[in-house]
């Protein structure tokens, strides 16, 4: 689970799932304040973590950037440099398959994702990234949603280029919702 998810259940005061994070004595926690002073947890269990390590050891180790417990925090430690490393991995694939059977192959292996089972039966498999893209497209047409304690000041508005988008004025965003903003920022 990404940090941002836990910095925004803590800002509208929500809970998080258990199995997310534990407190600084290691126990589970449903309270995203309380993972913050904690640690969070990798997701997929044990499997999970060797994937963490993995990408800690080519991004942190390889690079020379902070690894491990060296890593600053961005959200505990906002402003200092959090010693992030980034690797880029480059394949020339036509040297390993032919761009047609690539092709085939991955759309095989999208199918196969796509039409395995679900447990509630109405739901469907979503690829890693289509949940996201799907709610991009929605809020391109739609707006973006704010939570009505996002307040203009919130979102870096300080007045000085004007009067107060309607973007950012507090009013319902759909038929029955608390007072909140829909921003339509272009891209």
């Amino acid at each position: 689970m990404a940090g941002g998810k836990l910095l925004l259940a803590r800002e509208k005061g929500e809970k998080i799932p258990l199995g997310w994070a534990v407190d600084k004595d290691g126990e589970p926690t449903d309270d995203p304040a309380t993972a913050f002073a904690g640690s969070w947890l990798p997701a997929g269990g044990a499997k999970g973590l060797g994937l963490s390590y993995a990408v800690d050891v080519l991004s942190g180790v390889i690079t020379g950037a902070s690894f491990g417990l060296g890593m600053r925090s961005q959200y505990a430690q906002e402003g200092e440099p959090s010693g992030t490393g980034h690797l880029m991995i480059a394949l020339r694939l036509e040297a390993i398959i032919e761009r047609d059977e690539l092709e085939r192959r991955m759309a095989e292996f999208f199918g196969g994702v796509k039409s395995s089972p679900v447990r509630d039966g109405d739901g469907e498999m979503l690829l890693p990234g289509e949940a996201a893209h799907r709610c991009e497209r929605a809020r391109r047409a739609a707006g973006i949603p704010l939570p009505a304690a996002c307040t203009p000041s919130c979102l870096g508005w300080d007045g000085s280029w004007g009067s107060t988008p309607d973007c950012l004025l507090a009013r319902p965003t759909r038929e029955g919702d608390q007072p909140g903003a829909v921003c339509h920022a272009k891209p």
